[in-house]
């Protein structure tokens, strides 16, 4: 089993940009990672093992789905 990486993201302010996380991939056998979201201070599972190819970006706002914006693309929503 490879090794994860856990990053505690910051609370959104108005007067600050979004929080953000940039997650190594060990290996690029698979072409893809794996994030999880849990929130609150329980670490209540809210997202779980959803697939991020290489190169994308995964945008979190809330929802139960990540949006996901593969590389070279645009982001569709704000």
């Amino acid at each position: 089993m490879l090794p994860a990486t856990k990053k505690i993201l910051e609370p959104l302010e108005e007067s600050r940009d979004p929080a953000t996380g940039t997650f190594p991939l060990w290996s690029r056998r698979e072409s893809y990672g794996v994030v999880s979201v849990y929130l609150g201070s329980e670490e209540r599972p809210y997202i779980v093992s959803d697939r991020v190819t290489v190169g994308a970006t995964a945008y979190f706002n809330g929802l139960p789905d990540l949006e996901i914006v593969e590389f070279g693309e645009s982001r569709r929503h704000g």
